[in-house]
C-alpha cells in the first residue's frame, strides 16, 4: 500500500512538472492563429525561431522573461513562431535568419529589432513602437501607417 501511495505521489509531481514547463506567457503561434493574432492585438512582437540554433537557445530565457512582463498588458503580446515546425509561415515572412525578431503593429508596417538581446532593450523597442503607434494613429486620424526608421 505504502508503494503505491508513492508512486501516485510521484505520478502528481511528476505531471505538475510538466503542467509547469508548458505554462508560458509567449504565444506560440502557427499558420491557424497567426493573422487572428497579429490582426487583433496592438502590438505583437514575434521571434521567429529554430530549435536547433545556438543563438535561439541563448534568447529563450529573455524572451520568456519579456513575456512574463507583459502577460498581463492589454497593449502588448509577446509571441514566437518555430520555424522548422512551421516552414511555409516563415517563408511568408521571409525570414532568412534566426532568430529574427519583428515587430507587428496592428495595421502598420513591420519593424525588426536590431538590439542587443536582452529584456531591457527589447522592453524598450516595444514601447517605443507602442508610443509611435498611438502618436501617429491619433496625429492621422487613425491612419495606422508607421514610417519608422531607427
Amino acid at each position: 500500500m505504502i508503494k503505491i501511495t508513492i508512486l501516485v505521489v510521484l505520478v502528481l509531481v511528476a505531471l505538475m512538472g510538466l503542467v509547469n514547463a508548458n505554462s508560458s506567457s509567449v504565444v506560440s503561434l502557427n499558420p491557424d492563429n497567426f493573422s487572428d493574432v497579429v490582426n487583433n492585438k496592438n502590438i505583437v512582437l514575434v521571434k521567429f525561431f529554430a530549435p536547433w540554433c545556438g543563438h535561439c537557445k541563448r534568447l529563450a530565457p529573455t524572451y520568456e522573461s519579456l513575456g512574463d512582463k507583459y502577460t498581463d498588458s492589454q497593449k502588448y503580446t509577446i509571441a514566437e513562431v518555430n520555424c522548422e515546425s512551421f516552414a511555409t509561415l516563415c517563408n511568408e515572412h521571409d525570414i532568412r535568419g534566426y532568430p529574427t525578431i519583428r515587430m507587428f503593429p496592428k495595421s502598420s508596417k513591420t519593424q525588426d529589432f536590431q538590439g542587443s538581446r536582452t529584456v531591457e532593450d527589447l522592453s524598450a523597442f516595444v514601447e517605443k513602437i507602442f508610443t509611435m503607434y498611438t502618436s501617429k494613429c491619433n496625429n492621422n486620424n487613425n491612419n495606422n501607417i508607421i514610417n519608422y526608421q531607427e
